[in-house]
């Protein structure tokens, strides 16, 4: 049984494509830490022209070190800041782990991988966006890890239609503010 403190801040954990960047970008209550991700972990030196986007899954790429240990610590010193209603970022163990041992409530959310049509709809969005095909087929097996790893879990919702994050926290009473 999880004990968690309650703080006005709701953490989500989402696997690729559930649109974690759409509030972000949309919604002045909402931050994704997640698009973070690229700054904190790769040097962009030779990149500078490339979008976030086109850069994921390239090779060659330099990663900076210990920029896990600064994630963590600036994306929990976020949270407990309370500045937004809802931070989101990406499905991740040690993530996971810290917001446990700081008795943080959060929820992880993910595409269900046994039903085609969401296999479909996480390629379209991906796709959509500019992602490679290098780069949908790693988080096909991403979130099929994440399903087999996850799916149990009290603090899981898996996702059985196309819906959008931003649907899933109106449902739950978090008012979206737009930009």
């Amino acid at each position: 049984e999880r004990r968690t403190k309650m703080t006005k801040t709701k953490v989500i954990l989402c696997g690729p494509g559930v649109g974690k960047t759409f509030l972000d970008t949309n919604f002045t209550n909402v931050y994704d830490f997640d698009k973070n991700t690229l700054d904190y972990k790769w040097e962009r030196k030779g990149f500078e022209h490339l979008s976030d986007e086109e850069c994921k899954g390239l090779p060659n790429r330099v990663e900076k070190k210990n920029w896990f240990s600064k994630y963590k610590k600036d994306m929990l010193e976020l949270i407990k800041s309370e500045e937004y209603d809802v931070v989101s970022t990406l499905v991740n163990e040690e993530l996971i782990d810290m917001l446990k041992e700081n008795d943080i409530d959060f929820n992880v959310i993910i595409f269900n991988p046994k039903k085609e049509e969401m296999i479909l709809e996480l390629k379209k969005r991906l796709s959509s966006r500019g992602n490679s095909d290098i780069w949908v087929q790693n988080s096909i097996t991403y979130v099929e890890n994440l399903y087999q790893t996850h799916s149990g879990e009290d603090y899981t919702l898996i996702l059985n239609e196309p819906t959008y994050l931003s649907e899933y926290l109106e449902e739950r009473g978090i008012k979206l503010k737009s930009k």
